[in-house]
């Protein structure tokens, strides 16, 4: 299972420089995978991690392979692309100057 931060107040998904497999670094949309559900302990354990409180509406969101892909491709490797996912499939970018 696939699960990304998502503030459901303002749709925004969480991107953060991270590493690949290959230990290259790029830009991207935060994800982790797990083989079950995450507990809602264990999801503010992580969001706090992140440096991202409940409190600020952020949540961790199961999306599949697919989504994560197309959220990545959006972002293009661009720190100030800021993703949104209004949760039914439509994901778009806004570039901040």
């Amino acid at each position: 299972m696939l699960y990304v931060c998502w503030n459901s107040e303002t749709n925004e998904i969480f991107s953060c420089l991270q590493l690949n497999k290959y230990e290259l670094e790029y830009y991207g949309a935060w994800h982790t995978e797990v083989e079950r559900e995450i507990h809602p302990e264990e999801a503010a354990g992580m969001l706090a991690g992140l440096g991202l409180q409940e409190k600020n509406n952020w949540r961790l969101l199961n999306v599949d392979e697919h989504a994560l892909k197309r959220f990545n491709v959006k972002i293009n490797n661009n720190p100030q692309a800021r993703l949104y996912f209004d949760g039914k499939g439509r994901s778009w970018v806004v570039k901040e100057q």
